[in-house]
């Protein structure tokens, strides 16, 4: 049984700018800090995810909580990229189908971030739980984005 839900946020940073600073591995983590952490071998940690190779696992990479307690292994598939974001398709410990699909859409001088994710538990019974878990965490992701880049008011 799978799983969907969104989040979307528009931000005063330009659609060029936010692609070119944020999505690497170092922005990912920012988005997730202070208290989870995703692990990258050092030569990912700043390479633009539109550089990443689509079509193959690229690496592990160990989710923590407070960087130091492993809570899942997540393996990278890139399904696509593009100067307006990517879209994943990954597998973890936890999770058979992680497919998260990111969206930058230009709006003047600011952009609208939407997150899509899609995800089947291994173990059903945890889907539930899992669910609220990962929308409290985009939700996070979401506001830690708005806090550095200030939030355009609607």
């Amino acid at each position: 049984m799978s799983f969907t839900f969104e989040e979307m946020s528009h931000i005063n940073i330009s659609a060029a700018d936010f692609m070119d600073n944020q999505l690497t591995m170092i922005g990912v983590n920012y988005e997730l800090g202070p208290f989870l952490r995703m692990s990258c071998p050092k030569e990912w940690e700043q390479r633009l995810l539109t550089e990443w190779q689509t079509g193959a696992s690229l690496f592990r990479s160990v989710i923590s909580v407070l960087w130091v307690l492993p809570i899942d292994v997540h393996t990278f598939y890139m399904e696509s990229v593009s100067a307006h974001g990517f879209e994943e398709h990954s597998s973890s410990w936890m999770n058979s189908l992680w497919a998260h699909k990111r969206t930058v859409e230009a709006d003047g001088a600011s952009c609208k971030i939407h997150d899509v994710v899609e995800f089947t538990p291994r173990v059903r019974i945890i889907g539930a739980l899992a669910s609220l878990i990962y929308k409290t965490v985009f939700k996070h992701r979401h506001k830690r984005l708005k806090v550095r880049f200030g939030a355009k008011p609607s």
